[in-house]
């Protein structure tokens, strides 16, 4: 058993923010583990008061660099609901090729730069180019692809600048269709080594009965529409969303944190989608599933990495299809302000990003009200470290910091942008 009153980790590269893991012991056992997010507010949601509609879109986006896409498609499809407007059918495919894309590209990165350096037994990033040069040259591939359709749906990779409420202000050209559709073909593969790659990875266990909450829908693989459903069974409109998840303050961190409100914390992110939508996922990708004798819905939260691959070969697959034949044209279509409330969801890679608006009748922000898939995952995230902590205390510091860091970065949460570091301290009664 531990003695020692703090365990610091001064800096860690692959999680994502400053934060902190605080576990409390009494009489040698867990008492409770602290997810500290100590960053300061960043006012998101008191500054949007006051901007007209379509402003939106492109400051919501500038809140992270890594999900832009996501924020904008919550944006739109919150004002859309707002004002009763409904997008055309060539919207619609255009957002599924843009969120599609954002989320293969953050889960190439986080499969590869993040996650495999745990599992290959290397550092970082540096030391997997020289151990295992064609991962990552696989990953750059991969993230080529996606980048590629980012650039051609929203005008650049990095805070697309075409979305907006009722569609795009440009779409892309014949000669880009045919590049991206290319690009996809190619990658297809290296999609199918990397769901591969991760069935054959030895992952650690967590045995736990929790629950799990995405969009689902009954004709596609959710990702901005739907309703909410969860794995034990509850279905709700997305308007309904603040009857059913609990967001509160807690006393050791910044951050809010959410909970069902009949069933306490859940996760959601790409397991929580394959876990309640698995039948919807390719039938490439169920084979290979099949073939590795990898099974959903899964209570591991290790088993996100496998889930964060299916998800990169099902878009890939689903890109092409939408491709084919697709001649997109520029659409001139206006929205007409009224007063009213709009709630919508986006499926970013972390799972469920929920907006809500109260707009005037010029059109204009009342009030914002933005949920993070983080805030959502925070307490669970405690709650699985409460479980699987007291496997590891006899472990040295090393290990079982390591192990903490594993299970905090199944979840990859997004504390943000900048500064990397966790602090883990050990607090005994």
């Amino acid at each position: 058993m531990h003695k020692s009153d703090e365990w610091r980790l001064d800096y860690v590269a692959r999680v994502e923010g400053e934060g902190g893991l605080d576990l409390i012991l009494s009489d040698g056992k867990m008492e409770s583990a602290r997810l500290r997010i100590f960053e300061p507010p960043r006012f998101f949601e008191g500054f949007l008061q006051g901007r007209r509609f379509s402003e939106v879109p492109d400051i919501t986006a500038r809140i992270c660099g890594i999900c832009p896409v996501s924020y904008q498609m919550a944006a739109c499809t919150a004002i859309e609901k707002a004002f009763d407007f409904v997008p055309t059918p060539q919207t619609r495919k255009l957002r599924r090729l843009f969120s599609w894309a954002e989320i293969m590209q953050s889960h190439v990165l986080h499969i590869y730069m993040l996650a495999a350096p745990d599992y290959l037994g290397v550092e970082g990033v540096p030391e997997l180019a020289t151990e295992y040069p064609e991962l990552v040259e696989r990953a750059l591939r991969l993230r080529g692809v996606a980048g590629a359709i980012t650039n051609a749906v929203g005008g650049r990779e990095v805070h697309p600048i075409t979305p907006k409420v009722t569609g795009f202000y440009d779409v892309p050209s014949a000669a880009e269709i045919e590049d991206m559709a290319e690009r996809l073909r190619n990658g297809r593969d290296d999609a199918i080594a990397t769901l591969k790659l991760t069935g054959d990875l030895e992952l650690p266990t967590l045995d736990r009965k929790i629950d799990y909450l995405s969009l689902s829908h009954k004709d596609m693989y959710a990702l901005n529409e739907g309703d909410v459903r969860t794995l034990s069974g509850l279905s709700f409109p997305v308007e309904e969303f603040l009857s059913h998840v609990i967001e509160e303050q807690v006393p050791h961190s910044n951050a809010l944190q959410c909970r069902l409100k009949d069933s306490g914390s859940y996760q959601t992110g790409p397991l929580a989608r394959v876990n309640i939508n698995h039948q919807q996922l390719s039938s490439t990708t169920k084979d290979l599933l099949k073939e590795m004798g990898i099974k959903f819905p899964s209570q591991n939260p290790f088993d996100s990495i496998v889930a964060r691959a299916a998800e990169v070969l099902t878009g890939i697959e689903e890109c092409l299809e939408i491709l084919d034949g697709f001649s997109p044209e520029p659409e001139d279509v206006e929205v007409i302000p009224r007063a009213g409330e709009g709630f919508g969801i986006s499926e970013a890679p972390r799972g469920s990003l929920f907006h809500r608006y109260v707009l005037d009748d010029a059109g204009f922000v009342k009030k914002a009200q933005l949920i993070p898939p983080t805030t959502q995952n925070l307490a669970r995230m405690e709650d699985d470290l409460l479980l699987y902590a007291p496997q590891l205390l006899e472990q040295d510091r090393d290990k079982l910091s390591l192990a903490c860091e594993m299970l905090i970065r199944s979840y990859d949460p997004c504390i943000s942008c900048a500064t990397h570091f966790l602090k883990v301290k050990v607090v005994k009664k």
